[in-house]
């Protein structure tokens, strides 16, 4: 399911690598390029490997991608120079979940700079997690690196629409959202990570004012000699470099 998931991120970092801009659109093939064509090939080559999405996806550019977990209208024109978040979670036996984001051409400098800082908290947050920690010290921990860093956060501003506004991860299997749990409230053993956990690291950041969003999520194995990623896709913003 991972490496089915993998492919597909592969297939749209391709799409969006073959694309041209006439004025801000993206085209391609002559046509210009929705979100809803880029779901239609995900969903090609997801049923290619006997995976369904009972949940759909997300492919979500610009504006929708501000507000998290915005599935993205269909019959948007993608744009160049804007956002866009790609959010699989396919299911076979079992599920996967992925989340790249990616910008076709020069992106916004406020873009460039949440991607290093997400990439950076991602990265932390593989070399914290071990059995015996608890989901919601990752959490607090994440949003003290945002913090530090100038963003807003839910621990600090728990009605905030700006900045780091939802949690690290959550268990997968079968189940899209399992234990472990990342929540405050998660009691033991539900809340701590344990060896042979499945679960997804994302940290993300958005601004609704500026229309954009950024999140990168990995599915991890948390395997006897640590955190393992299934889901080793390359992580830039550019569709370019994952094929170069």
């Amino acid at each position: 399911m991972a490496a089915a998931t993998v492919a597909a991120f592969y297939r749209v970092a391709e799409l969006l690598g073959a694309t041209s801009a006439r004025g801000s659109e993206l085209w391609l093939s002559g046509e210009r390029l929705t979100a809803g064509r880029l779901r239609a090939e995900v969903a090609t080559l997801l049923a290619g490997y006997e995976l369904q999405q009972p949940e759909g996806n997300i492919v979500s550019g610009g504006a929708d991608s501000a507000v998290p977990h915005t599935r993205g209208a269909g019959d948007r024109v993608l744009r160049a120079g804007e956002s866009l978040i790609v959010d699989l979670f396919p299911r076979g036996r079992l599920f996967a979940d992925c989340t790249r984001t990616f910008c076709v051409g020069e992106p916004p400098a406020a873009l460039t700079a949440a991607h290093a800082t997400v990439f950076e908290a991602l990265a932390d947050a593989y070399r914290r997690a071990a059995a015996g920690v608890a989901g919601w010290d990752l959490q607090t921990r994440t949003c003290a690196r945002f913090e530090e860093a100038g963003y807003a956060t839910v621990l600090g501003d728990p009605e905030t629409v700006r900045g780091y506004v939802h949690g690290l991860g959550h268990g997968v299997g079968y189940e899209l959202h399992e234990l472990p749990s990342f929540r405050r409230a998660a009691p033991e053993p539900e809340g701590t990570l344990q060896t042979d956990d499945l679960f997804t690291l994302e940290p993300g950041l958005y601004d609704p004012e500026a229309g954009w969003g950024l999140r990168l999520e990995d599915l991890c194995w948390l395997g006897p000699s640590g955190v393992e990623n299934l889901t080793p896709a390359p992580y830039a913003l550019d569709p370019r470099a994952w094929t170069a």
